[in-house]
């Protein structure tokens, strides 16, 4: 955005944290590996560091989520054999489904946090795959910081961005109802995706632009189609 014109004021959210609890699972004991976000491929790769195993997964095929997650993999040398063109459970589901359309009995691994949305599990439950989910990682929301929310409120951002939908929640919750109400006289808020924006509208924030990409440069697209 910076390279755009764009003056950018970050606003944390969230704080991600690799669950403290010890990981017992073989990774050489799966089919799949289905990795939803970069944040699951580190916290895992932490995880499985600190009990001395190393980041390798035998003969089991990879499925992610996203260019993010797949280039946290490429980082770790992981070659990714699934990802949809478009990042929802449902996407996830259809394309790894297509590359192994008799799922029953398949042994996946899909390491998460303590927020995600259940639809993907679910739906590799119902074809009958055996499912491992461990919470890998936790998604907390930061310690209020008056001075950092006034600024905030303060400086009339034309935008604020939400790509996940903790991020919204968090929002909402730092901001209050005041800030939040000075904010609506001139600001407006993007979603990256279709999950964020349900959940950012929970949180009573309306969304103007949700790209049809749900990533960073589709999220970057849409802004600049909207701004006047």
């Amino acid at each position: 955005m910076e390279g755009l014109g764009a003056t950018v004021i970050e606003f944390p959210c969230i704080e991600i944290c690799t669950t403290s609890d010890s990981l017992d699972l073989d990774p050489h004991a799966f089919d799949w590996v289905v990795f939803v976000s970069a944040n699951a491929v580190r916290s895992l790769q932490e995880k499985m560091a600190l009990a001395g195993t190393s980041f390798a997964f035998g003969e089991a095929r990879i499925s992610s989520v996203g260019p993010a997650t797949e280039e946290a993999l490429a980082d770790l040398g992981i070659q990714v054999q699934s990802m949809p063109e478009t990042y929802t459970a449902e996407d996830a589901f259809e394309a790894l489904h297509e590359i192994e359309p008799y799922l029953k009995d398949k042994r996946v691994l899909l390491p998460q946090g303590n927020l995600a949305n259940t639809a993907l599990r679910d739906a590799l439950v119902n074809a009958g795959a055996a499912v491992t989910a461990p919470i890998v990682y936790e998604t907390i929301c930061p310690e209020f910081d008056v001075a950092r929310a006034d600024a905030l409120v303060d400086a009339r951002p034309d935008w604020v961005t939400f790509t996940s939908g903790s991020t919204a929640r968090h929002f909402a919750q730092l901001l209050g109802e005041e800030r939040l109400a000075r904010l609506a006289k001139h600001t407006r808020y993007a979603s990256i995706g279709p999950q964020t924006t349900h959940e950012a509208e929970l949180a009573g924030l309306s969304i103007s632009a949700e790209p049809s990409q749900h990533d960073i440069p589709g999220l970057i697209t849409a802004l600049v189609e909207k701004t006047d």
